[in-house]
């Protein structure tokens, strides 16, 4: 009598510690329908610009609950090559498209006319219309750059 006592005990203990509680908040992240993409020369996120911008990006991502996502240009590092992975992050629904690189800047700079609804970043290069520059400084004024742009996006598009 007394062992089936302590074993009831013990799984009432077991029961109430293993039981799911209600108001534990959920462990995935639930994002946004915004996604901001980064373009990079075909070294990706080697590079310590193109590091920088990603960290900002996932920094401004944790924070506002933004879609990141990257895209190195693979081949031939010039303007009329890496159009196509630009076209291809335009094509796919980024509402930004930041770019780090000189071949990844000028596509953008050069396709940017036939998508007029994308916000565009780059880091370093010169003024034009239309493209918020984020200066290519120290690291951390690239993070923080990059991470105050992505928290630009609306809620939705």
């Amino acid at each position: 009598m007394l062992v089936g006592l302590v074993a009831l005990a013990v799984a009432i203990v077991v029961a109430w510690i293993v039981w799911p509680n209600p108001t534990t908040a959920p462990r995935e992240r639930q994002y946004r329908d915004v996604t901001a993409c980064l373009l990079t020369n075909n070294r990706g996120l080697a590079s310590r610009d193109a590091r920088a911008a990603w960290t900002g990006m996932q920094r401004a991502s944790v924070e506002s609950l933004v879609q990141v996502q990257y895209l190195a240009a693979d081949g031939v590092q010039d303007k009329s090559n890496v159009a196509a992975y630009f076209n291809t992050l335009a094509a796919q629904g980024c509402e930004m498209v930041i770019a780090v690189g000189a071949a990844p800047v000028d596509a953008l700079i050069a396709g940017k006319d036939r998508f007029p609804s994308i916000r565009y970043v780059v880091v370093g290069g010169a003024p034009n219309a239309g493209v918020t520059i984020v200066e290519a400084g120290s690291p951390d004024e690239i993070v923080e750059g990059v991470a105050a742009a992505v928290r630009t996006l609306p809620a939705s598009t």
